[in-house]
């Protein structure tokens, strides 16, 4: 089976959240997320792809990403349930290349936030209502708690997701110079 990059890096994350919690080697890491208020890198990567959607969506990238998402408003010339919710279409895809793209993970995402998020017009008020929505869901799972470690650990996923941002915008780089 292929390792991907992202999960290389998900165990250096749980390996790191298990060496600052005193942990043993052997213990789960979702719980020490939870503890110390941690997102795992997958979520991470989903959070840079609502941000990546939202910039696209509000004409905040270079003008060649502007059409990079459709609206189901857009499609139809009648009103539909999603149409009034500000949802993307996700389009079809069947080969796993396609899948694993920001085209189709990017509606996703996308349309299970709140629409109350989805409507937030400026980066830091989308981004800040981002934040609020993953805190009351883990609130609502009464799993958030605060830790002394917290700020460690928020550090080190600042380092990991500044990685992957800078990982993902190379891939687009070298993907679009490629399909162009």
């Amino acid at each position: 089976q292929k390792t991907t990059a992202l999960e290389a890096i998900h165990r250096l994350q749980k390996r790191s959240a298990r060496i600052i919690s005193f942990a043993t080697f052997r213990a789960h890491s979702k719980p020490l997320y939870i503890q110390h208020n941690i997102l795992n890198i997958y979520d991470l990567c989903r959070l840079q792809i609502l941000l990546f959607v939202f910039k696209s969506t509000h004409h905040l990238l270079p003008s060649r990403y502007f059409n990079y998402f459709t609206l189901i408003k857009n499609l139809h010339h009648y009103s539909t349930r999603s149409s009034k919710d500000g949802k993307l279409y996700i389009s079809n895809a069947k080969k796993l290349c396609r899948i694993n793209t920001v085209a189709l993970w990017g509606p996703k995402c996308w349309n299970s936030l709140p629409a109350q998020v989805r409507s937030l017009s400026s980066i830091y008020s989308f981004k800040s209502g981002l934040k609020i929505f993953v805190i009351s869901v883990l609130w609502s799972l009464k799993l958030y708690c605060h830790t002394d470690t917290h700020f460690l650990l928020l550090f080190y996923c600042l380092i990991l997701v500044k990685i992957i941002s800078i990982f993902s915008f190379n891939m687009l780089c070298y993907m679009s110079q490629h399909t162009s």
